[in-house]
C-alpha cells in the first residue's frame, strides 16, 4: 500500500516559495539545536540565511543531495523558531518534497544498492511526523497545516510497520476530509488531490474507493487546471473504470501545460507516466506527443532525472532492440 510518490504538486511548490518569503520577513535570529545536517551540507548560522538556503535548494527536486540539505536546513530553521507557524509550515513542505524524492529513488533501487536510503527515509519520516504534531499545536485550525500534516503522514506511511502505516493513512484521510469539507480551496484544492490519490491507491479492503477517487480528482482539476498530477491520476482512475475516452481526453489536456521553476522534475515524471498509460491504451499518437513534450523538457534541463529503466542482475530495463 504505497503512496507511490506524493509529489510537491505545483500548489505545494508555490506555497513553499510564499511561505519562505513570509518566514524571511518575520523571523528573528534565534539559535537552537536540531537534527544534525548531512556532512556535505553547510547550514548557515543566521536564520535569515537558512531560510534563503531552503528557498533556493527546495527548487532542486531532481537532486537528492540538495533536497536532503534543504530538509536538514529547514529542520534547523524550524527548531530555531519553534513558535513561528510559517517556518514550521515551510519545513513541513520541504520534508514532504524530500521524502517523496528519496522514496522514489528507494523504490527504483530494486537490488538494494544504496543501503543508506532507507535509514535516511525513516529518520526524516520520524522528524517530519514530530514536526507536524508540533505545528498543529501552534495552529490547530489552520487548513494549510492540516494539509501539510496529512502529506507528511502519506509519504511517511509506506516506511512504517504495516499496522502503524494503515493507522497513519486513515488519520491523514480524516484531516484531508476535514479540509475538503471546511476549506476546499486551501493550497489550490490540494486536499482533493491527495485524498483522491489515497482512495485510488488503497485496496478496497482498506478503504479504497475508485468512484470516490474520481469525484475528488475531478474537483481537484476544477479548482486547479494546472495540477498535472491530479490530471494524470484522474486519467488512471478513468482507465480503471473502463472510461478510456475520458482517460485520453485528460492526457491530451496535460499536453497543454507548461512547468514553472521547481516543477520541471514533476512534469517530466508525470508526462512519462501518462506516456505509459497512453501506450497501454493504444493511443499511440498521444503517447508519442507526450514523449516528445517530455523530451523537449529534458533537453532544456539535462540535470533532471530521466527515470530511465536499466537492467540489473538480468532483470528489468528497456528492450535491447526497440528501447520500449
Amino acid at each position: 500500500m504505497t503512496m507511490q510518490c506524493v509529489r510537491s504538486w505545483l500548489t505545494l511548490s508555490r506555497f513553499l516559495r510564499t511561505a519562505a518569503g513570509k518566514a524571511l520577513a518575520i523571523s528573528a535570529v534565534i539559535f537552537a539545536t536540531a537534527a544534525p545536517a548531512l556532512a556535505d551540507c553547510s547550514i548557515p548560522a543566521q536564520q535569515e540565511e537558512r531560510l534563503a538556503q531552503v528557498q533556493r535548494l527546495a527548487l532542486k527536486t531532481h537532486s537528492a543531495d540538495q533536497m536532503n540539505c534543504a530538509a536538514d536546513t529547514a529542520l534547523v530553521a524550524a527548531a530555531a523558531a519553534p513558535d513561528n507557524p510559517e517556518t514550521q509550515a515551510l519545513a513541513l513542505g520541504v520534508v514532504v518534497q524530500t521524502l517523496d524524492l528519496l522514496g522514489s529513488l528507494k523504490r527504483a533501487d530494486l537490488m538494494g544498492v544504496d543501503t543508506s536510503l532507507i535509514g535516511r527515509i525513516q529518520k526524516l519520516s520520524q522528524a517530519g511526523l514530530k514536526l507536524a504534531r508540533h505545528a498543529r499545536t501552534l495552529a490547530p485550525d489552520s487548513p494549510d497545516i492540516k494539509v501539510l500534516q496529512a502529506l507528511v503522514m502519506a509519504v511517511a506511511s509506506p516506511w512504517l510497520d504495516v499496522e502503524r502505516s494503515v493507522a497513519t493513512v486513515r488519520k491523514a484521510m480524516l484531516l484531508l476530509q476535514d479540509v475538503v469539507d471546511t476549506a476546499p480551496e486551501t493550497m489550490g484544492g490540494l486536499a482533493y488531490t491527495v485524498l483522491g490519490r489515497i482512495y485510488f491507491d488503497l485496496p478496497p479492503l482498506l478503504g479504497g474507493d475508485l468512484p470516490r477517487s474520481i469525484t475528488l480528482l475531478e474537483e481537484a482539476v476544477r479548482l486547479n487546471s494546472h495540477n498535472i498530477q491530479a490530471l494524470r491520476y484522474l486519467a488512471e482512475a478513468y482507465d480503471q473504470e473502463l472510461e478510456e475516452d475520458k482517460a485520453t481526453d485528460v492526457m491530451r489536456s496535460m499536453l497543454l501545460l507548461e512547468p514553472g521553476p521547481g516543477e520541471y522534475q514533476l512534469f517530466a515524471d508525470e508526462w512519462r507516466l501518462a506516456q505509459g498509460l497512453a501506450g497501454r491504451l493504444q493511443a499511440l499518437e498521444l503517447r508519442d506527443a507526450l514523449a516528445a513534450k517530455r523530451q523537449v523538457l529534458l533537453n532544456a534541463h539535462p540535470e533532471l532525472l530521466t527515470r530511465q529503466s536499466t537492467a540489473v542482475g538480468g532483470h528489468g530495463g528497456d528492450h535491447p532492440l526497440d528501447g520500449e
